[in-house]
């Protein structure tokens, strides 16, 4: 098993979804503030939580040693990093040196993202080449993640098993918990997004989405829900429609931010799917409840993906949970993407 950073294959939409009724909305409409001014309510192991739960929220990072990370290193638990992974030809110097080197010149036009000077402090990257060149550059700054991912930057000619280059921002938690603990229960995620920057040439593709990974606790088995926020083909051209599979790591359930589906409740007011880059930050929120949970997990079975899987929620725990910046564009040179994006906060929480 590949750590717990998502890299799915979220292209076979060729499996053809089940449609049922719109589920009922998950909560009432949400708070216009950005997240960055909200405080998470308190937790204390000697009293009951109080609802909603907060299971994992964006720790404010002031160093990026050991938060922006390359490949399969070792992340440490209960705090978010990022992680990028085949921006290069595998065990190349491209691949092993992609977040090496400190980058200076000014990334935030492409991903929104501003980080105080020296912006070396806070950039990391293969090579520092700004404008026209535009190299990928990486930022973390307290509840900011900046992910420019550019294609014509690093040899892309090696196929890639399991997904594309790309990059997540998470949290895996060390302690155990339960976000389905009632038969009311719904897990909640949510992040303020933005994609200031994307270009395409010859059909290369870009994506991003919300995710988490569930742990079932008696056999330890992982599955992921992925939450598409953006597909840059046009809409029904491979995206826009949930659909289950394995990336050949872990099974996934892939519901796009969308009214009216089978797996998960995007909440009333929140921005949808969409097929475009956007400018401005956006507050997307979406609900996983626990009879949804139940749905995905009898769908799953029953299409045979992996093993047998418990059907009851409580038997799940929480195990991670982020943002996944992800393109494809196959092994053609001539074939690529140019894609920044912001990320600010991002909390999970249980609600009943």
């Amino acid at each position: 098993m590949r750590s717990l950073a998502l890299s799915v294959v979220v292209l076979a939409a060729c499996a053809t979804p089940t449609v049922a009724p719109p589920v009922p909305s998950v909560g009432g409409k949400p708070d216009a503030a950005p997240l960055a001014t909200r405080a998470a309510p308190p937790v204390t192991a000697d009293a009951a939580p109080a609802y909603p739960r907060v299971l994992i929220q964006s720790d404010c990072v002031g160093d990026v040693t050991d938060r922006i990370l390359s490949e399969d290193a070792q992340a440490k638990l209960d705090r978010f990093h990022l992680v990028v992974r085949h921006m290069g030809r595998a065990k190349s110097e491209q691949q092993l040196d992609e977040v090496k080197h400190p980058v200076s010149w000014d990334v935030s036009a492409y991903t929104g993202v501003s980080v105080p000077a020296p912006a070396t402090a806070w950039q990391r990257g293969y090579a520092d080449l700004g404008p026209p060149a535009g190299t990928n550059a990486f930022q973390l700054h307290c509840n900011q993640a900046g992910s420019m991912i550019n294609s014509w930057s690093f040899d892309h000619t090696e196929a890639i098993v399991g997904g594309g280059p790309n990059v997540v921002w998470e949290m895996a938690l060390s302690t155990p918990v339960t976000p389905f603990g009632a038969e009311t229960s719904a897990l909640v995620i949510e992040a303020d997004l933005q994609i200031p920057w994307l270009m395409s040439w010859k059909g290369g593709i870009g994506q991003l989405s919300l995710f988490i990974y569930l742990r079932e606790r008696l056999s330890g088995r992982l599955f992921a829900y992925v939450l598409g926020v953006m597909d840059s083909r046009p809409l029904g051209e491979g995206n826009g429609q949930e659909f289950l599979g394995n990336d050949t790591f872990v099974s996934f359930v892939s519901s796009p931010l969308l009214p009216g589906l089978r797996y998960s409740t995007t909440a009333p007011g929140a921005p949808a799917f969409r097929n475009a880059a956007f400018a401005a930050p956006e507050h997307f929120r979406v609900a996983i409840t626990a009879a949804q949970l139940s749905t995905a997990i009898d769908d799953l079975n029953l299409k045979g993906e992996g093993a047998t899987l418990s059907r009851i929620p409580s038997d799940y725990e929480l195990a991670s949970a982020g943002v996944l910046h992800e393109i494809f564009v196959g092994t053609d040179p001539e074939t690529n993407l140019s894609m920044g994006v912001g990320i600010n906060q991002l909390v999970v929480t249980e609600t009943r």
